[in-house]
């Protein structure tokens, strides 16, 4: 052999033994006969010399297709072109080839040899399979997902996104994802949110978008830069969660916080009137009661008592038992207001007819004091209330005008007809009030008590049940007042 064909075949052995692409020859039955150093490397093998016992049908290195097959489609069509498939290498690890071969005949179409080629794709096979698991968990994720091109068009929305908005793809697609905008997010917060995806950072925030139906949610959102190798932003990546349904388990619960609160406080307040209201009772029952129990005790124990005698110690008798009996009846009346079982029926009377029954039922209280009762009603005012509510109201009213007025005062008490209402005033020339106890007169829990000018006591819940009792038959109740001076209490009523 001369040297210019010994340079060319050393020339062509150096390329075969430095080539990084896997050539090899092949007997029809799979065994290897010739394989480069690449081809050695890829399987796993150091030199021909370990591969030529084995064979490609019953090798470590054997393919995943079935090499029946292969030989039937090479002798068939000659070669087969860009075949991938996963063999398994010496050590047991996997590699992907890209093969390539075709079949070597002699002169008389005997099969030689396979020659072919294998290219190492295991890299590029784990990133396609990385990108395809990345790529079903996008479309299986239970949060919307929104890809936008660098001015901001949506280009891509995973099916979380369509079933949320209830929009297509193709009509999300090339739209800003403000075509969800419900108004209520203004320009200055978006334009932040731009200012920080632009320059690289997150952005993370709350959406109140609206759907195509027009129905408003809640969105969780965090929007992020996409970047190529050299740090340039290419799309904006928007991972967003729907939490309407939390937003409204959240509400529900700051609501029923406030509730439990406000029924804690209501709790509280009502604790604290109970025990208000039984300080009072057993303190203004104590003096009625302990005054009819000595009465009962001197009128039994003394026989031939002198009968005038008799006859003021009964009267005192019979004056203890009305207080007792207002005193409960207002204590039953607040606690059926409490309960709110007391309903009012209204219905048409002569409001005169009225203020001159509780008068009447009065007098022996106010006599007894020398207090001159005066009624100035305008002829027959027809009012529309409960009639009973607005007893207790007068009874309550003109007791207090007597109990503060001292001996030999007078009470002016009048009616007139002041167009759609009618309006009551009871005035004493009583002790007065100063402006705090003004103030809190009618304030629920504010139970104000005062003994009357000649010791009377009351439980203070009285003008509490007066307020509530006009205001239930469609009135409305004030007082003026000035120390020293007396107290003049005025309410209206609906005319029947």
């Amino acid at each position: 052999m001369d040297d210019s064909l010994r340079g060319s075949e050393d020339r062509i052995r150096s390329s075969f033994d430095k080539i990084t692409i896997g050539i090899y020859h092949s007997t029809p039955g799979g065994r290897i006969i010739l394989a480069n150093p690449a081809a050695c490397r890829m399987m796993g093998y150091n030199s021909l010399e370990e591969l030529a016992d084995l064979n490609l049908e019953n090798g470590n290195f054997m393919p995943s297709y079935s090499r029946e097959e292969f030989r039937q489609i090479m002798e068939r069509d000659g070669e087969i072109i860009g075949l991938e498939s996963k063999w398994t290498k010496q050590d047991g690890s996997t590699l992907y080839v890209r093969e390539s071969a075709r079949v070597v005949r002699d002169d008389e179409g005997t099969i030689l040899y396979y020659e072919g080629t294998i290219e190492d794709v295991t890299d590029r096979k784990i990133a396609e399979d990385e990108l395809r698991k990345l790529s079903r968990a996008v479309e299986q994720s239970p949060v919307s997902i929104i890809i936008t091109n660098t001015e901001g068009c949506i280009e891509y929305a995973n099916p979380k996104t369509l079933q949320t908005t209830g929009y297509t793809l193709e009509e999300l697609k090339g739209q800003n994802p403000r075509v969800l905008k419900s108004g209520e997010t203004n320009d200055l917060e978006y334009s932040e949110l731009w200012r920080l995806i632009s320059s690289g950072k997150d952005w993370k925030g709350l959406f109140h978008n609206r759907r195509k139906n027009g129905e408003l949610y809640w969105e969780s959102s965090n929007i992020s830069a996409i970047t190529d190798g050299n740090g340039n932003i290419t799309h904006y990546l928007a991972v967003k969660e729907d939490i309407t349904e939390k937003k409204a388990i959240e509400k529900a619960l700051i609501e029923s916080e406030e509730k439990y609160r406000i029924l804690a406080e209501n709790l509280r307040e009502m604790n604290s009137t109970k025990d208000k209201l039984l300080s009072i009772i057993a303190h203004d029952m104590r003096g009625p009661i302990g005054s009819f129990i000595q009465v009962l005790d001197v009128l039994t124990a003394e026989k031939g008592m002198d009968e005038i005698l008799k006859y003021e110690l009964l009267e005192e008798l019979s004056n203890s038992s009305k207080n007792i009996f207002n005193l409960l009846e207002n204590l039953l009346n607040w606690s059926k207001i409490q309960r709110s079982i007391i309903n009012p029926h209204p219905g048409k009377f002569i409001l005169n007819d009225s203020l001159s029954e509780n008068i009447d039922l009065l007098k022996p209280n106010s006599k007894q004091k020398g207090i001159t009762i005066i009624l100035n009603a305008e002829g027959n005012i027809g009012v529309f209330a409960d009639k009973d509510n607005i007893s207790l109201v007068l009874r309550n009213l003109i007791s207090n005008a007597i109990k503060f007025t001292p001996e030999g005062g007078t009470i002016q008490i009048s009616a007139i007809d002041s167009g759609e209402q009618a309006e009551v005033s009871i005035a004493d020339s009583g002790v007065g009030m100063t402006r705090d106890i003004l103030e809190n007169l009618f304030r629920p829990g504010s139970y104000y008590s005062s003994y009357g000018t000649k010791g009377e006591r009351g439980s203070g819940i009285g003008l509490v049940l007066v307020k509530d009792f006009v205001e239930r038959n469609g009135g409305e109740i004030r007082a003026v007042s000035t120390p020293g001076e007396g107290s003049r209490f005025v309410f209206t009523l609906p005319k029947g």
